[in-house]
């Protein structure tokens, strides 16, 4: 009798997680929507055939021309997706949209461990409604990447404080905000905002 109890509160959360996993997938599928039907349309803007052609290089001639204004490791993913799928804006325009909807994914996640999975929902429906992040994730430049990396590094923060070892927790934390940096140096404002997160939360496990 306990058994079947058991198995039946069992198969009752599954249920409840493949819903809550449905509800997502759509929500993403209405975030996604909006930005794929339209990317055909898109005129490139004056900096955008720059990140293309800057990433046309090999890796050494990548990191040699790259800007000032940008670390290269963008310019060295757009080098990876040309030798992918060519020289195609459409694709290119597409794989950036797929990245910011990685990052939302993780962002509701991140959200969800702080609060409630109806709070997660709301927050990624706004953060995908946000004008500047609809145009900064189809752009071709380092925005889009930069929006996919930086809820990885929010997540590293949230395991920083559960995570047994500090050591473990201080190198995911310190990598995927390095990965962040050699993005975008805009990175740098929200990765200090999570150190403080961090700090602030739990700072006994810095003295370890």
């Amino acid at each position: 009798m306990l058994g079947a109890t058991k198995r039946t509160i069992r198969k009752a959360r599954l249920s409840q997680e493949a819903l809550w996993a449905f509800v997502l997938v759509l929500l993403l599928f209405a975030i996604a929507s909006p930005r794929i039907l339209r990317l055909n349309e898109i005129q490139m803007n004056y900096d955008e055939p720059w990140s293309i052609y800057g990433g046309f290089g090999s890796w050494s001639e990548i990191l040699h021309w790259n800007d000032i204004n940008w670390p290269p490791l963008n310019l060295l993913f757009i080098h990876v997706l040309v030798k992918l799928v060519g020289f195609q804006p459409l694709a290119l325009r597409y794989l950036h949209v797929l990245m910011f909807l990685l990052g939302a994914s993780v962002f509701y996640r991140v959200v969800q461990k702080e609060t409630d999975r109806n709070t997660a929902l709301f927050s990624v429906l706004t953060y995908g409604g946000i004008g500047y992040l609809i145009y900064a994730s189809v752009e071709l430049r380092g925005y889009a990447t930069m929006l996919a990396v930086l809820p990885f590094v929010w997540l590293s923060a949230q395991g920083f404080r559960r995570w047994p070892s500090p050591r473990r927790a201080c190198l995911c934390l310190a990598a995927s905000s390095a990965l962040a940096l050699y993005v975008s140096y805009l990175s740098a404002v929200p990765v200090a905002f999570f150190f403080l997160y961090v700090l602030w939360m739990q700072p006994e496990r810095f003295k370890q």
